[in-house]
């Protein structure tokens, strides 16, 4: 059985935490023992009923691998949920792939805090993110931490 965690179903379905406990303590979603890393988990499946929203497999392998920690599909999970008007969601993937090291996802977070993409504005997070990226070898982070130090320099 495919499972994920349930601060996962939280942030992909959009539906509250409470709401989560509440359906698990009715007997709605069934309830799973805890995984290894103690989290409370539903099956995928439920995930689905739940929300009623029709996942391609495409997108529900991207959510099982962002759950499972793979930094690539928690960025690329947090960059399609943006896309779709979700930047809270957004961040909460896209920052868990950045703590990991994912340098796309450290340039990202640069670009969304000098931009105020779905946050906040904040040059110095920026400018932190950026720098991030750009020391692990990410390029347009060099080039953009460089527009952005030029710009400040100014």
């Amino acid at each position: 059985m495919k499972v994920v965690g349930l601060d996962t179903a939280v942030i992909v379905s959009g539906v509250s935490r409470r709401t989560w406990w509440r359906r698990l303590g009715d007997g709605q979603v069934q309830k799973l023992p805890n995984d290894a890393k103690g989290r409370a988990v539903i099956s995928l499946n439920d995930l689905v009923d739940a929300t009623k929203h029709p996942f391609s497999d495409e997108y529900l392998d991207l959510v099982l691998r962002a759950d499972a920690g793979e930094a690539e599909a928690q960025n690329d999970l947090g960059q399609y949920l943006y896309e779709l008007g979700r930047p809270e969601a957004a961040m909460y993937f896209v920052s868990a792939a950045a703590a990991a090291g994912y340098s796309d996802a450290m340039q990202w977070l640069g670009r969304a805090f000098a931009g105020g993409m779905g946050v906040e504005a904040d040059s110095k997070l920026s400018v932190m993110w950026l720098s991030r990226a750009a020391v692990a070898g990410h390029s347009i982070a060099n080039v953009q931490l460089q527009g952005l130090l030029r710009a400040n320099l100014a």
